[in-house]
């Protein structure tokens, strides 16, 4: 006996207004999905699924895996061809990547860390396109890191763009993305920072605003720089105060000091190679401005620069810029 059910125009149409336009999926970085018609709002996207609308920050998204505009036309299983029927008694195994991720994971709960992120990473290199990359991208973000917190991690123009370059007079900085394999430490991309000799003490730098920083978890700075022969220059990375309108070392020609209110940290950079730079924050020294009347505290930082601070030239590649913080 064969039973057809049938639904009417206003149960149909009910039924389609409740399932969302196109299902994309979004990876939180907590390890949630959702699923539904994601519109980017700015600083958050919206998401309208089948239970709702629901808003989610961008920082606290890992990925979004974009599905196909137009639905492929409905055929019957007579229509469709043998090799793309699906045995509903043998269920599909796992591919090699979904098993992997799923050891991942396994390796997370367990609190080794190690082994969960070399398998993620070796997912990503092997199957970047995949959603099991994605998701393997958000797990790493997630995985507690030796080297600390990342705080930005290179790989992108768009995380390059996060920067604020400040130039002054003549002075010309370099601040661009490089994927050479060999200029990359740590995940897909890395930063060449170009200063030039600088005579004049015209000065530049690269700037980025850290918004909330918490100066009672930060124990040190972490980064790896690279050079294909040492630079002349000293490379020094500094921490200063928050959405500075102008640069407060500018030209000691008009009265400013060599960086102005910060705390800093100077390295030469005589060698070749890879180098790690794992800086306690008991490392870093306190100068003041002509103008400021105190010296710069841990509570008053809201950026971090780099920059020559002996103005006689760098060429330097820089990756994996990490807070180290008490957990």
């Amino acid at each position: 006996m064969s039973v057809t059910t049938r639904t009417g125009p206003p149960m149909l149409a009910a039924l389609l207004l409740a399932l969302p336009a196109a299902a994309d999926t979004v990876l939180l970085k907590d390890g949630k999905t959702l699923e539904g018609e994601v519109v980017d709002t700015g600083d958050a996207y919206e998401i309208r699924t089948a239970d709702g609308m629901k808003t989610v920050k961008k920082s606290d998204v890992g990925g979004i895996v974009k599905s196909a505009k137009d639905k492929p036309k409905t055929i019957s299983p007579a229509e469709t061809p043998p090799s793309t029927l699906t045995n509903t008694t043998d269920p599909r195994k796992p591919s090699a990547h979904e098993r992997a991720l799923e050891e991942a994971k396994k390796a997370v709960e367990r609190k080794r860390y190690a082994e969960a992120r070399t398998i993620a990473t070796r997912i990503v290199k092997q199957a970047p396109d995949s959603l099991e990359a994605v998701e393997a991208k958000a797990l790493l973000d997630r995985i507690p890191h030796p080297d600390g917190r990342l705080v930005c991690g290179f790989d992108s123009a768009a995380e390059i763009d996060r920067w604020r370059i400040e130039k002054f007079l003549r002075y010309t900085v370099g601040f661009s993305l490089t994927t050479e394999k060999m200029e990359v430490r740590e995940g897909e991309g890395a930063v060449r920072l170009s200063l030039t000799r600088d005579p004049d003490y015209t000065t530049g730098a690269a700037i980025l605003e850290l918004g909330n920083f918490d100066e009672t978890k930060f124990l040190g700075l972490s980064f790896w720089v690279f050079q294909h022969q040492p630079s002349p220059g000293r490379l020094e990375a500094a921490f200063i105060r928050a959405n500075q309108p102008q640069l407060v070392w500018v030209d000691k020609h008009f009265g400013g000091s060599e960086m102005g209110a910060c705390l800093y940290f100077a390295t030469p950079l005589n060698f070749a190679g890879w180098k790690q730079f794992k800086v306690p924050a008991t490392s870093f020294q306190s100068r003041g401005a002509e103008g400021v009347s105190n010296k710069i505290a841990w509570r008053d930082v809201g950026a971090l620069v780099f920059y020559d601070a002996s103005r006689k030239g760098i060429d330097c590649v820089i990756d994996s810029l990490r807070f180290i913080e008490k957990e």
